[in-house]
């Protein structure tokens, strides 16, 4: 829906978008195409062609930038990292364990093991506590 308030906008084609916004030829119409698939750049229909607005690829470009943070604050996505991290090395170890079985330990008590080495791993006190 138009907002009568704001003028219309000009329709581009994703080349045209492309070659306007990035002129060297770093971004395509194609890779124009796959934000739009992942509903990072909003676009229309309109027959055969996908249309979008200079609004539009500002807001997607808007939405791309990088923040940059304090490297002395250490940041819950650094600890749920390692503690993926962690966790994958345990499920490794478990599959391997439960090929090989070795010893009287069934599936569930090595599963239930390898949780409970996992949740240990996750740091516990700083998880959405970012800067405090």
């Amino acid at each position: 829906m138009h907002d009568d308030s704001d003028p219309p906008q000009p329709m581009l084609t994703l080349e045209q978008a492309a070659a306007k916004h990035f002129p060297g030829g770093s971004v395509t119409a194609r890779t124009l195409q796959g934000y739009a698939r992942r509903g990072k750049l909003k676009v229309y229909k309109i027959g055969k062609r996908s249309w979008t607005t200079d609004a539009d690829v500002f807001a997607m470009v808007e939405n791309c930038r990088v923040v940059h943070c304090d490297p002395t604050v250490t940041s819950s996505t650094d600890d749920g990292a390692l503690a993926l991290a962690n966790a994958r090395r345990t499920v490794r170890e478990l599959r391997e364990r439960i090929e090989h079985r070795s010893g009287p330990y069934s599936e569930a008590d090595i599963a239930a093991g390898a949780l409970d080495r996992a949740l240990a791993a996750v740091p516990t006190g700083k998880v959405g506590r970012q800067g405090r």
